[in-house]
């Protein structure tokens, strides 16, 4: 039986993907319109085959698409970055934000980001996944690292978040596929329901308002 919270976290999907479902008709429809070609339904293509005609297609929106496109390389990127505490001197978070899009926005990074807006462009909606690893072997920097979500569909968001970029959401969290055997070897004491190759595991994130007094 699910608890409560889980019940919360599969309608907070429910709703968006109701909500987006229609976002993402659009976005097939147009990766296969535009990259794929498809102008012609299968009925047609059949029944002009067989009547010996051909099916021509003519497609200006992929030409109009790379010219957007390549001017959207040409965009500077910038990365915002909000401190946990109010108490933090402000110029401690400047510096901080100027030495983590250095790293941040680095040419390997740049690399996603350009990924990431092709996919933008192609499907309507890109998602990215940001992580802190080690920087190599040698050394015990760490560094943020982006990972792109190859189906934005997995991710989920607030719909009730103010902001178009969801970011002042209360909540957001990525469906993926995981095998069973995988997810045994991290988390050995962990139950599974079903039999199985593989199961549906939720990343969540969400944020919890406490209230605090302070003294002025």
């Amino acid at each position: 039986m699910s608890s409560p919270k889980e019940k919360q976290i599969l309608e907070n999907i429910s709703k968006w993907k109701k909500q987006n479902q229609s976002s993402w008709d659009r976005g097939y429809k147009s990766i296969s319109f535009v990259e794929q070609g498809k102008q012609w339904g299968s009925n047609d293509i059949n029944r002009r085959s067989s009547e010996n005609k051909e099916t021509l297609k003519i497609n200006l929106t992929k030409k109009h698409l790379r010219n957007v496109q390549a001017r959207g390389k040409t965009i500077e990127l910038t990365l915002d970055v909000a401190p946990k505490s109010n108490s933090v001197d402000s110029n401690d978070v400047e510096h901080a934000k100027k030495i983590y899009k250095s790293l941040a926005l680095c040419g390997k990074n740049r690399k996603i980001f350009s990924r990431s807006l092709d996919k933008t462009y192609a499907f309507g909606q890109s998602c990215m996944f940001w992580f802190i690893e080690r920087e190599d072997s040698e050394t015990l920097n760490k560094v943020p690292v982006p990972r792109i979500i190859e189906d934005p569909k997995t991710c989920f968001f607030d719909v009730n978040a103010p902001s178009r970029t969801l970011h002042d959401g209360m909540y957001c969290g990525i469906e993926r596929k995981v095998r069973v055997k995988d997810l045994i070897s991290s988390y050995p004491k962990i139950k599974t329901n079903g039999n199985g190759d593989s199961v549906v595991v939720i990343d969540y994130w969400y944020k919890k308002k406490v209230t605090k007094n302070y003294i002025l």
